[in-house]
C-alpha cells in the first residue's frame, strides 16, 4: 500500500491547490477580472519557463523513439478517445449532433498539463517531466485543430492561428536547444531564474482551474443534477475505458519506460477544462462540458491515483 499512498500524496496535492483556487474565488480575493491577466502571464512566460527548463539538457529527448514519436503517440490517444467518447454520447442520451460533437470533445482529450505535470513531477526525475512536454505537444496541436473543429462543426481557419502558442513554441525551442550543449555554454544564473518562473507555473495555472470550478458550480451542479446519464457516461469513457486502453498501451507497446510512465499518468487524468472555454467560444453545447468536466474531475480524486497505481505496477 506504500506505493498507493506515494501516488496519493501528489493528486492531493493537486487538487488542494484546486480548492485554494476555489475558496480566493469564493471570498473575493481572485476576481474574475484577474483571470485573463493571470492566465496570460501563465501561458506566455510561466508554463513555457517550466518547459524550456525541463527540456534542455534532457538526455532523453535526444533518442528520437521519444522526441518524434511522443506527439505523434498523444494525438493518436485523443483520436481514440473522441471515437469512444462519440459511442458513449448516444449512451448517455444525447441526440442532437451539438450535444454528441460537444461530449466527444470533452471526454476526448484529458487534463495533460496542469493536473499530469505536477503529478509527475513528484513521481518521478525531472527527465521523464521533459518527456511529457513532447508528449503535450500533441495534445497542444490536437487542440486547437481536432478539439476545435469537433466543437465548432465549421472550419480550421480561425483554430490555425491559435496554434502558434506560448506552450507549443516552448517545447520546439526545447526540443531544437537540447540538441547542442546549452546549458553547459550558459551562466547558471539564467537557469536558475527561468526555473524561479518554471515553479510558479502550476501553482498559479491549478489556482486559475479552481477560480473557473468557482465559477462552473454557479450553474454546474444543478446542470449535473438534471441530468446523471451524461455525468456516469463521461465517467465511464475518460475515467474507464480511456485509462485501460491507454495503460494496456503503454504496457505492450515497444517504447521506452520514460514513455510508458507518462502514458500511464495522462491515461488517469480527468477531461481537460479548457475545453470548456472553447465550447462557449465556438458554439458548443455548455451543459454538457459542464457535466464532463465536474464529473470526471471530482471522481478522479478517487480514480486518478487509482489507475497510476495500478498502471505502474502494470507496466513493471
Amino acid at each position: 500500500m506504500s506505493g498507493y499512498y506515494a501516488v496519493l500524496g501528489p493528486v492531493l496535492t493537486v487538487f488542494l491547490v484546486i480548492g485554494v483556487g476555489f475558496a480566493m474565488r469564493r471570498f473575493h480575493v481572485l476576481s474574475r477580472e484577474a483571470d485573463r491577466t493571470i492566465f496570460r502571464l501563465v501561458v506566455n512566460l510561466l508554463y513555457p519557463c517550466l518547459i524550456i527548463d525541463s527540456m534542455v539538457g534532457n538526455p532523453a529527448l535526444h533518442q528520437a523513439s521519444i522526441s518524434l514519436l511522443a506527439p505523434v503517440l498523444c494525438m493518436a490517444s485523443i483520436l481514440i478517445g473522441i471515437g469512444v467518447g462519440w459511442q458513449f454520447s448516444r449512451l448517455a442520451g444525447l441526440k442532437f449532433n451539438i450535444e454528441r460533437r460537444t461530449f466527444a470533445a470533452t471526454t476526448g482529450i484529458n487534463n495533460y498539463s496542469f493536473f499530469a505535470v505536477p503529478v509527475l513531477f513528484a513521481l518521478f526525475d525531472p527527465q521523464t517531466v521533459g518527456v511529457c512536454f513532447a508528449f503535450n505537444m500533441g495534445s497542444e496541436l490536437s487542440m486547437w485543430t481536432i478539439i476545435a473543429l469537433l466543437i465548432s462543426g465549421g472550419s480550421l481557419a480561425e483554430s490555425w492561428r491559435k496554434v502558434i502558442n506560448g506552450p507549443l513554441i516552448a517545447i520546439i525551442l526545447g526540443l531544437v536547444l537540447n540538441l547542442f550543449p546549452v546549458r553547459e555554454h550558459t551562466p547558471a544564473f539564467l537557469w536558475t531564474t527561468i526555473g524561479m518562473f518554471g515553479k510558479c507555473a502550476i501553482p498559479f495555472g491549478l489556482m486559475i482551474v479552481g477560480a473557473s470550478f468557482s465559477d462552473f458550480t454557479v450553474n454546474g451542479v444543478r446542470e449535473l443534477l438534471e441530468c446523471k446519464r451524461v455525468g456516469v457516461m463521461a465517467l465511464l469513457s475518460r475515467g474507464l475505458v480511456m485509462p485501460l486502453i491507454l495503460i494496456a498501451a503503454a504496457k505492450f507497446l515497444p517504447v521506452p519506460l520514460m514513455l510508458k510512465q507518462v502514458l500511464v499518468v495522462q491515461a488517469a487524468m480527468p477531461a481537460a477544462t479548457f475545453p470548456v472555454a472553447m465550447v462557449q467560444h465556438y458554439g458548443g453545447h455548455m451543459p454538457t462540458a459542464l457535466r464532463v468536466v465536474l464529473t470526471s474531475t471530482i471522481a478522479g480524486l478517487i480514480t486518478i491515483p487509482l489507475w497510476i497505481h495500478f498502471g505502474l505496477k502494470w507496466i513493471g
